[in-house]
């Protein structure tokens, strides 16, 4: 069983992912072959997904428990809003604003602009 560490699941939730579930299915067959450990690590992931500009407003709140928060509840309810938005006590409305607040970029999804 391989793990994600938390840097390359940020770099994976960055990315645009224009080839959507293919590419993101092969970039993770991908690092599952080159990783050498249990965990998967930033330099096991291919250096194309580094080239992806960072989503607009990360870099004034990528730390914030909130959003720490929101990622795992929606990682944990497998990216459904509805689900996550529940467990957390929001409406869905309130859960994409804090999504797009906190530049957190659902798989799948376009920016909430």
């Amino acid at each position: 069983r391989v793990e994600l560490s938390e840097s390359a699941l940020e770099m994976l939730l960055n990315y645009s992912w224009p080839g959507n579930m293919r590419q993101l299915h092969h970039v993770l067959r991908y690092a599952c072959a080159v990783c050498k450990s249990q965990v998967i690590g930033v330099d096991d992931l291919p250096v194309t997904l580094g080239a992806s500009a960072p989503v607009k407003g990360q870099e004034n709140v990528s730390g914030s428990p909130e959003r720490q928060a929101l990622i795992d509840t929606l990682v944990r309810n497998r990216w459904k809003p509805l689900l996550a938005a529940r467990e957390l006590g929001i409406s869905r409305a309130t859960l994409y604003r804090k999504v797009n607040l906190h530049g957190i970029k659902m798989p799948g999804k376009g920016s909430y602009d």
